[in-house]
């Protein structure tokens, strides 16, 4: 993960790198598919769907396919690619 990591979370809520980790989400089971990908250099971004059971800031999401978006930048220094940017477009169950 980049120093500058971004997560944006189903509720509308972010975070920093620092704050994502120290409460990370919770997931039992997932599945991925419908991946597409498109390059810039040293840019990547991912679209694909996930079927989870998970739960973010305390709060259970739906366990309906929902869509992700990550953005990938690859280190100079070591050649690897780190995750700079997260989007989790899964929904909150509405209350009651």
């Amino acid at each position: 993960m980049q120093a500058g990591l971004l997560p944006a979370r189903p509720d509308g809520t972010g975070a920093d790198k620092e704050q994502y980790l120290k409460a990370p989400p919770v997931v039992d089971q997932f599945s991925l598919s419908g991946f597409h990908a498109t390059r810039a250099g040293d840019t990547l971004v991912v679209r694909y769907t996930v079927t989870a059971s998970e739960m973010v800031n305390g709060e259970m999401l739906t366990k309906d396919p929902a869509p992700r978006l990550s953005v990938f930048t690859k280190n100079a220094a070591t050649g690897k690619w780190q995750l700079a940017a997260h989007a989790n477009f899964n929904g909150v169950p509405a209350a009651g």
